[in-house]
């Protein structure tokens, strides 16, 4: 795996994110607001990075900082000219974790498992290939077969008003990666 980006949260409040951030169409915009991503008001909102354009293959991960609701998570694939990505999220159940393909506004439940978000853990989501996979705390939650999204950026899709995250990191997969080298790290 190689690291394109990373972004502790740290800086000045701003709202919404600009810089490196750029608002996903059809989506309201993210803010960063005592060092920590979280939505300007409960909507559907999300910022991909436009500074790096990682390649098909690609990751995002977040650290849960502040649980509140959990209708959030890091997004891979995400489109430049439509509301589409893919991201894990409990969609407002306490005791389930979805991965979710979000394809031109339309949400598709691809996989649903027993899990929690756990402020201090490490939220993950993979694209490889047609092979889309989700982690909390580095044990794979949800895996699903998608072919829906092939390309995009990295970011963060939200929609809960009282969660926040810190440690976005964007990345890719190298020559030598394979998907059963992600199962058993």
């Amino acid at each position: 795996m190689s690291v394109l980006y990373t972004n502790s949260g740290v800086g000045a409040d701003q709202s919404p994110l600009a810089g490196d951030f750029t608002t996903l169409t059809g989506a309201a915009g993210l803010r960063r607001i005592s060092n920590k991503f979280a939505v300007i008001a409960a909507q559907d909102s999300g910022a991909y990075v436009n500074t790096v354009t990682p390649p098909n293959d690609q990751y995002a991960k977040v650290t849960i900082d502040t649980v509140g609701g959990s209708d959030a998570g890091p997004a891979c694939r995400m489109s430049t000219t439509q509301m589409s990505c893919y991201f894990p999220t409990s969609a407002g159940s306490s005791t389930e974790i979805s991965l979710i393909s979000l394809v031109n506004g339309s949400f598709n439940f691809e996989d649903t498992d027993l899990a929690v978000y756990v402020a201090g853990q490490e939220l993950y989501i993979e694209a490889q290939g047609t092979t889309i996979l989700t982690k909390l705390a580095g044990v794979t939650i949800n895996t699903a077969t998608d072919a829906s999204l092939t390309s995009g950026r990295g970011g963060m899709f939200m929609f809960d008003a009282t969660i926040r995250f810190t440690n976005l990191e964007i990345g890719d997969f190298q020559a030598a990666d394979t998907l059963i080298g992600q199962f058993i790290q």
